[in-house]
């Protein structure tokens, strides 16, 4: 009893004697990181959005699994030029939606796969000779993932 009573006096000598040491440690200050307000993607990297300088001390990861798709567009000119053309007429609820092109034009037009938001965009060229396209969206159940699909005229 007696030397179990010694090595408990013992432990708590060598913890007090390291108290001292422990205080005077310097504690790190803490540190804040802010989320950045808008990243983009670029070369299948995260990268500041425009108007930001970096990414603050963060590094971007894009995880492997899908975004749905969000709705669809045609384009007058190449996707990235941004001319998104609005559909001549539409159903109630964007279900049904019918754009009609009046002459030919010299940078193509191109329709659009969008999801999550136009955040990636899948494209191809509207057929040559095509006078209209007609898109269908569809709310699938139970879910409610869209599907839409294109048909040229």
């Amino acid at each position: 009893m007696r030397s179990h009573r010694h090595r408990a006096t013992l432990a708590w000598l060598l913890i007090c004697a390291g108290a001292p040491a422990l205080a005077s440690a310097q504690v790190p200050a803490p540190a804040a990181l802010d989320c950045p307000p808008a990243v983009r993607l670029e070369g299948g990297r995260v990268v500041a959005a425009a108007g930001q300088v970096d990414l603050a001390g963060w590094q971007g990861r894009i995880e492997a699994g899908s975004v749905r798709l969000s709705g669809v567009n045609v384009f007058e000119g190449p996707p990235a030029d941004g001319a998104v053309l609005k559909p001549t007429t539409g159903s109630g609820g964007g279900r049904v939606s019918v754009w009609r092109f009046g002459g030919p034009d010299a940078g193509g037009r191109f329709l659009s796969c969008d999801y999550a938001e136009g955040l990636l965009r899948l494209h191809a060229p509207v057929p040559p000779g095509a006078t209209s396209c007609t898109a269908t969206l569809q709310r699938q159940r139970p879910q409610g993932t869209l599907s839409a699909g294109f048909v040229c005229r």
